[in-house]
Protein backbone atom coordinates (compact mmCIF):
# COMPACT_ATOMS: atom_id res chain seq x y z
CA UNK A 1 0.00 0.00 0.00
CA UNK A 2 1.21 3.53 -1.06
CA UNK A 3 1.94 6.19 1.81
CA UNK A 4 -0.89 8.01 1.04
CA UNK A 5 -3.00 5.25 0.51
CA UNK A 6 -2.17 4.44 3.75
CA UNK A 7 -3.43 7.69 5.49
CA UNK A 8 -6.46 8.41 3.39
CA UNK A 9 -7.89 5.49 5.44
CA UNK A 10 -7.07 7.60 8.32
CA UNK A 11 -8.72 10.02 6.90
CA UNK A 12 -12.46 7.66 7.54
CA UNK A 13 -11.67 7.52 10.64
CA UNK A 14 -14.13 10.30 12.04
CA UNK A 15 -16.66 9.24 9.27
CA UNK A 16 -16.72 5.64 10.43
CA UNK A 17 -17.28 6.47 14.22
CA UNK A 18 -13.73 5.90 14.70
CA UNK A 19 -15.09 2.10 15.60
CA UNK A 20 -12.01 0.44 14.15
CA UNK A 21 -9.49 2.99 15.76
CA UNK A 22 -10.69 1.97 19.52
CA UNK A 23 -9.49 -1.11 18.51
CA UNK A 24 -6.17 0.56 17.03
CA UNK A 25 -5.75 2.10 20.42
CA UNK A 26 -5.21 -1.29 22.09
CA UNK A 27 -2.44 -2.35 19.56
CA UNK A 28 0.71 -3.67 21.43
CA UNK A 29 3.81 -1.62 21.97
CA UNK A 30 5.58 -3.18 18.74
CA UNK A 31 3.34 -0.95 16.58
CA UNK A 32 5.49 1.02 14.75
CA UNK A 33 7.07 4.23 17.08
CA UNK A 34 5.83 6.94 14.51
CA UNK A 35 2.09 5.90 13.56
CA UNK A 36 1.18 4.98 17.07
CA UNK A 37 2.44 8.60 18.06
CA UNK A 38 0.26 10.32 15.43
CA UNK A 39 -2.63 7.83 15.93
CA UNK A 40 -2.62 8.80 19.36
CA UNK A 41 -3.02 12.41 18.33
CA UNK A 42 -5.49 11.27 16.06
CA UNK A 43 -7.64 9.86 18.37
CA UNK A 44 -7.82 12.80 20.99
CA UNK A 45 -10.66 13.70 19.67
CA UNK A 46 -11.97 15.86 22.54
CA UNK A 47 -15.17 17.35 23.79
CA UNK A 48 -14.36 20.35 26.37
CA UNK A 49 -17.65 21.44 27.14
CA UNK A 50 -20.10 23.91 28.13
CA UNK A 51 -22.82 23.86 30.76
CA UNK A 52 -24.73 27.16 30.36
CA UNK A 53 -25.87 28.45 27.03
CA UNK A 54 -25.79 31.92 25.58
CA UNK A 55 -25.80 33.97 22.04
CA UNK A 56 -24.13 31.47 20.14
CA UNK A 57 -20.93 32.69 18.86
CA UNK A 58 -18.32 30.54 16.77
CA UNK A 59 -15.18 30.19 18.54
CA UNK A 60 -11.64 31.05 17.17
CA UNK A 61 -8.76 29.22 17.54
CA UNK A 62 -7.17 30.97 20.48
CA UNK A 63 -10.23 30.02 22.18
CA UNK A 64 -10.33 26.86 21.23
CA UNK A 65 -6.61 26.40 21.91
CA UNK A 66 -6.62 28.14 25.60
CA UNK A 67 -7.75 25.59 27.64
CA UNK A 68 -5.45 22.66 26.56
CA UNK A 69 -1.88 21.72 27.33
CA UNK A 70 -0.53 23.81 24.07
CA UNK A 71 -2.51 27.09 24.28
CA UNK A 72 -1.93 29.38 21.34
CA UNK A 73 1.03 31.86 21.79
CA UNK A 74 -0.12 35.25 22.30
CA UNK A 75 1.92 36.36 19.48
CA UNK A 76 0.56 33.77 17.11
CA UNK A 77 -2.61 35.30 17.20
CA UNK A 78 -1.25 38.30 14.49
CA UNK A 79 -1.26 35.89 12.04
CA UNK A 80 -4.94 34.14 12.57
CA UNK A 81 -6.66 34.43 9.43
CA UNK A 82 -10.51 35.54 9.64
CA UNK A 83 -12.81 33.40 6.95
CA UNK A 84 -16.08 33.78 5.64
CA UNK A 85 -16.93 30.48 3.37
CA UNK A 86 -20.23 29.04 4.64
CA UNK A 87 -22.32 26.03 3.46
CA UNK A 88 -25.66 24.63 3.67
CA UNK A 89 -26.19 21.21 4.19
CA UNK A 90 -30.51 19.27 4.27
CA UNK A 91 -31.12 21.42 7.41
CA UNK A 92 -27.78 21.94 8.79
CA UNK A 93 -24.77 24.82 7.94
CA UNK A 94 -21.59 25.32 8.60
CA UNK A 95 -18.93 28.31 8.13
CA UNK A 96 -15.46 28.38 8.52
CA UNK A 97 -14.55 30.83 11.27
CA UNK A 98 -10.56 31.24 11.22
CA UNK A 99 -7.15 29.24 9.72
CA UNK A 100 -3.54 29.73 11.12
CA UNK A 101 -0.75 28.20 9.06
CA UNK A 102 3.05 28.16 9.45
CA UNK A 103 5.42 26.53 7.35
CA UNK A 104 4.58 23.13 8.97
CA UNK A 105 1.82 23.15 11.01
CA UNK A 106 -1.93 24.30 10.76
CA UNK A 107 -4.83 25.01 12.18
CA UNK A 108 -8.53 25.65 11.19
CA UNK A 109 -12.23 26.32 12.84
CA UNK A 110 -15.31 25.87 11.33
CA UNK A 111 -18.73 25.77 13.44
CA UNK A 112 -21.75 23.84 12.36
CA UNK A 113 -25.70 24.37 13.46
CA UNK A 114 -28.10 22.17 13.59
CA UNK A 115 -30.77 24.78 13.21
CA UNK A 116 -34.48 24.05 13.88
CA UNK A 117 -34.17 20.68 13.20
CA UNK A 118 -31.18 18.75 15.18
CA UNK A 119 -29.33 18.34 17.99
CA UNK A 120 -25.20 18.46 17.11
CA UNK A 121 -23.22 15.96 18.75
CA UNK A 122 -19.51 14.73 17.75
CA UNK A 123 -19.22 11.03 15.22
CA UNK A 124 -17.49 9.69 18.09
CA UNK A 125 -20.88 9.65 20.16
CA UNK A 126 -23.87 7.58 19.65
CA UNK A 127 -27.87 8.00 20.77
CA UNK A 128 -26.83 6.07 24.18
CA UNK A 129 -24.05 8.63 25.48
CA UNK A 130 -25.01 11.12 28.03
CA UNK A 131 -26.00 14.41 27.22
CA UNK A 132 -23.42 15.28 29.39
CA UNK A 133 -20.82 14.44 25.56
CA UNK A 134 -22.52 18.39 24.86
CA UNK A 135 -22.85 20.06 27.84
CA UNK A 136 -26.17 19.59 29.41
CA UNK A 137 -26.20 17.97 33.16
CA UNK A 138 -26.54 14.33 33.26
CA UNK A 139 -29.40 12.31 33.62
CA UNK A 140 -30.27 11.31 30.29
CA UNK A 141 -28.49 10.43 26.68
CA UNK A 142 -28.66 12.27 24.03
CA UNK A 143 -31.12 9.74 22.01
CA UNK A 144 -33.68 10.25 24.65
CA UNK A 145 -33.24 14.24 24.76
CA UNK A 146 -33.67 14.57 21.02
CA UNK A 147 -36.92 12.80 21.42
CA UNK A 148 -38.25 14.80 24.17
CA UNK A 149 -37.20 18.18 22.11
CA UNK A 150 -39.11 16.62 19.31
CA UNK A 151 -35.17 16.81 16.78
CA UNK A 152 -33.17 14.53 15.28
CA UNK A 153 -29.53 13.65 16.29
CA UNK A 154 -26.64 15.13 13.33
CA UNK A 155 -23.30 13.50 14.24
CA UNK A 156 -20.80 16.26 12.59
CA UNK A 157 -16.61 16.04 11.97
CA UNK A 158 -14.16 18.01 10.26
CA UNK A 159 -10.84 17.60 8.64
CA UNK A 160 -8.56 19.41 6.13
CA UNK A 161 -8.43 17.95 2.59
CA UNK A 162 -6.18 17.77 0.06
CA UNK A 163 -4.07 15.42 2.02
CA UNK A 164 -1.93 14.08 -0.69
CA UNK A 165 -1.23 17.40 -2.11
CA UNK A 166 -0.72 18.95 1.49
CA UNK A 167 1.41 16.08 2.66
CA UNK A 168 -0.55 15.59 5.49
CA UNK A 169 -0.28 12.56 7.75
CA UNK A 170 -2.81 13.13 10.51
CA UNK A 171 -5.22 15.47 11.80
CA UNK A 172 -6.69 15.86 14.80
CA UNK A 173 -10.05 17.09 16.07
CA UNK A 174 -11.20 19.27 19.19
CA UNK A 175 -15.17 19.74 19.78
CA UNK A 176 -16.62 22.41 21.95
CA UNK A 177 -20.45 22.77 22.02
CA UNK A 178 -21.82 26.27 22.50
CA UNK A 179 -25.53 25.11 22.32
CA UNK A 180 -27.62 21.38 22.16
CA UNK A 181 -27.16 22.69 18.01
CA UNK A 182 -24.03 24.32 17.56
CA UNK A 183 -20.80 23.47 18.15
CA UNK A 184 -17.62 24.39 16.94
CA UNK A 185 -14.30 21.89 15.95
CA UNK A 186 -11.17 22.51 15.93
CA UNK A 187 -8.91 20.89 12.85
CA UNK A 188 -5.46 20.46 13.64
CA UNK A 189 -2.54 18.82 12.15
CA UNK A 190 0.98 19.07 10.00
CA UNK A 191 1.99 19.24 7.02
CA UNK A 192 4.67 19.87 4.22
CA UNK A 193 4.17 20.72 0.97
CA UNK A 194 3.44 23.69 0.14
CA UNK A 195 0.41 25.38 -2.05
CA UNK A 196 -1.86 28.24 -2.19
CA UNK A 197 -5.43 26.76 -0.46
CA UNK A 198 -7.01 23.90 1.13
CA UNK A 199 -10.34 22.48 1.61
CA UNK A 200 -11.65 22.35 5.20
CA UNK A 201 -14.23 19.25 4.78
CA UNK A 202 -17.29 19.14 6.93
CA UNK A 203 -19.43 16.17 7.37
CA UNK A 204 -22.33 14.92 8.60
CA UNK A 205 -24.72 11.50 9.42
CA UNK A 206 -27.98 11.75 10.84
CA UNK A 207 -29.11 9.28 13.48
CA UNK A 208 -27.90 5.63 13.95
CA UNK A 209 -29.39 4.72 10.35
CA UNK A 210 -26.16 6.11 8.90
CA UNK A 211 -23.93 4.60 11.63
CA UNK A 212 -25.29 0.87 10.41
CA UNK A 213 -25.29 2.33 6.69
CA UNK A 214 -21.45 2.64 7.50
CA UNK A 215 -21.49 6.36 6.04
CA UNK A 216 -23.41 5.77 2.96
CA UNK A 217 -25.72 8.24 4.23
CA UNK A 218 -22.66 11.03 4.87
CA UNK A 219 -23.48 14.56 3.76
CA UNK A 220 -20.26 16.03 2.93
CA UNK A 221 -19.61 20.05 2.49
CA UNK A 222 -16.23 21.66 1.06
CA UNK A 223 -14.63 25.16 2.27
CA UNK A 224 -11.96 26.20 0.71
CA UNK A 225 -9.94 28.99 1.55
CA UNK A 226 -6.06 30.79 0.83
CA UNK A 227 -3.69 29.57 2.80
CA UNK A 228 -1.62 32.79 4.27
CA UNK A 229 1.39 31.75 6.30
CA UNK A 230 2.95 32.88 9.41
CA UNK A 231 6.74 33.78 9.11
CA UNK A 232 8.99 31.13 10.15
CA UNK A 233 13.08 31.50 10.22
CA UNK A 234 14.80 29.88 7.67
CA UNK A 235 15.66 25.98 8.30
CA UNK A 236 19.38 25.25 10.36
CA UNK A 237 20.53 21.65 10.08
CA UNK A 238 22.40 20.67 13.17
CA UNK A 239 24.69 17.46 12.68
CA UNK A 240 24.30 14.05 15.08
CA UNK A 241 27.48 13.67 16.84
CA UNK A 242 26.76 9.98 17.68
CA UNK A 243 24.38 8.94 15.02
CA UNK A 244 24.00 5.06 15.93
CA UNK A 245 24.10 6.34 19.48
CA UNK A 246 20.37 4.49 19.89
CA UNK A 247 19.69 0.80 18.85
CA UNK A 248 17.50 0.51 15.71
CA UNK A 249 17.91 3.80 14.44
CA UNK A 250 20.68 6.02 12.46
CA UNK A 251 19.78 9.65 13.06
CA UNK A 252 21.90 11.77 10.62
CA UNK A 253 20.81 15.62 11.84
CA UNK A 254 18.05 17.81 12.73
CA UNK A 255 17.01 21.15 11.25
CA UNK A 256 15.57 23.78 13.52
CA UNK A 257 12.73 26.57 12.48
CA UNK A 258 10.82 28.84 14.64
CA UNK A 259 7.23 30.80 13.98
CA UNK A 260 5.34 32.59 16.46
CA UNK A 261 3.45 29.36 16.90
CA UNK A 262 6.58 27.76 18.06
CA UNK A 263 9.88 25.55 17.50
CA UNK A 264 9.50 22.45 14.86
CA UNK A 265 12.72 19.85 14.95
CA UNK A 266 12.53 17.21 11.95
CA UNK A 267 14.43 14.26 12.37
CA UNK A 268 16.24 12.61 9.73
CA UNK A 269 16.21 9.37 10.65
CA UNK A 270 16.83 5.65 9.54
CA UNK A 271 15.50 2.84 10.76
CA UNK A 272 17.96 -0.24 10.79
CA UNK A 273 16.45 -3.01 13.09
CA UNK A 274 12.69 -2.60 13.18
CA UNK A 275 12.28 -4.49 16.18
CA UNK A 276 15.26 -2.66 18.47
CA UNK A 277 13.24 0.52 17.09
CA UNK A 278 9.67 -0.69 18.10
CA UNK A 279 10.89 -0.53 21.58
CA UNK A 280 11.32 3.61 21.60
CA UNK A 281 8.25 5.31 23.41
CA UNK A 282 9.38 8.99 23.81
CA UNK A 283 12.41 11.63 23.68
CA UNK A 284 13.54 14.11 25.93
CA UNK A 285 15.47 16.89 25.43
CA UNK A 286 17.82 19.70 27.25
CA UNK A 287 16.70 22.42 25.39
CA UNK A 288 13.06 21.74 24.31
CA UNK A 289 10.40 22.02 27.51
CA UNK A 290 7.51 20.79 25.90
CA UNK A 291 6.47 19.72 22.28
CA UNK A 292 4.00 18.06 20.09
CA UNK A 293 4.59 14.90 18.06
CA UNK A 294 4.40 15.22 14.26
CA UNK A 295 4.66 13.41 11.14
CA UNK A 296 6.22 15.81 8.37
CA UNK A 297 7.12 13.91 4.92
CA UNK A 298 10.72 14.09 3.78
CA UNK A 299 12.61 14.64 0.60
CA UNK A 300 12.99 10.42 0.25
CA UNK A 301 8.96 10.57 -0.15
CA UNK A 302 8.82 8.97 3.75
CA UNK A 303 7.20 10.30 7.23
CA UNK A 304 9.93 11.24 9.44
CA UNK A 305 9.82 11.80 13.38
CA UNK A 306 9.16 15.76 14.05
CA UNK A 307 8.16 17.72 17.12
CA UNK A 308 5.84 20.86 16.69
CA UNK A 309 4.79 23.88 18.87
CA UNK A 310 7.71 23.09 20.80
CA UNK A 311 9.32 25.51 23.19
CA UNK A 312 12.42 26.66 24.81
CA UNK A 313 15.65 27.67 23.33
CA UNK A 314 18.09 26.07 20.89
CA UNK A 315 20.89 28.24 19.47
CA UNK A 316 23.96 25.43 18.20
CA UNK A 317 23.35 22.31 19.94
CA UNK A 318 20.67 20.16 20.36
CA UNK A 319 20.43 16.89 23.45
CA UNK A 320 17.96 14.30 22.85
CA UNK A 321 17.40 11.61 25.28
CA UNK A 322 15.74 8.20 24.54
CA UNK A 323 13.70 5.97 26.31
CA UNK A 324 12.05 2.59 25.80
CA UNK A 325 8.70 1.31 27.12
CA UNK A 326 9.69 0.92 30.65
CA UNK A 327 11.04 4.64 30.62
CA UNK A 328 14.50 2.76 30.92
CA UNK A 329 17.43 5.46 29.61
CA UNK A 330 18.29 3.91 25.57
CA UNK A 331 20.90 6.73 25.18
CA UNK A 332 21.53 10.08 24.17
CA UNK A 333 22.39 11.87 20.65
CA UNK A 334 23.94 15.54 20.03
CA UNK A 335 23.63 17.57 17.52
CA UNK A 336 25.77 20.21 16.82
CA UNK A 337 25.73 23.35 13.86
CA UNK A 338 28.56 22.84 12.01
Amino acid sequence: MKPFELLDEFGNIDESYIMEAFEMKKTRKSAKRLWMSYLAAALAVVLLTVTVYAVVSYLGIADMKKDTRFPLPQEAEAYIQTQEATGEGQDWSCHLVETLFDSTHFMVTVGISGGDQYIVAPTYCGPDDSVAEIGLPRGETLGEYAARQGKKLLFVGADVGDREALGIAVESELCRSQSESEMTILVEGDYTIEAQEATCQVYALEGEAARRNGGDDVQRIYLTFPINKAPSTEERVLKADNPDAIPGIHVESVTISESPMGITVKFQETITDVEAAYEIKKQESDEITEYQVAALLGDDGVFHNAWNQAKGNVTDTLTVHYYDWDNQYLGTITFHAQ
